[in-house]
């Protein structure tokens, strides 16, 4: 659900995290647009237990990880 309705481009994913490259100008719209995703899959799964997604910007891997 993150690329639907022109969400960004992932250009890595590794177990439980996906970096997307943005400029800093839209880092609020990227994370609604992430929260939203969640949500749409707690909506979608309907799980016990709700999932949730932490957003973390940086220049590099190693600034976000």
């Amino acid at each position: 659900l993150i690329r639907k309705n022109g969400g960004p481009k992932i250009c890595g994913q590794f177990h439980d995290e996906t970096v997307i490259p943005i400029s800093k100008g839209i880092r609020e719209k990227v994370t609604a647009h992430l929260k939203s995703a969640i949500a749409g899959v707690n909506k979608k799964l309907n799980l016990n237990r709700e999932l949730d997604v932490d957003v973390q910007f940086g220049n590099n891997y190693a600034e976000i990880h």
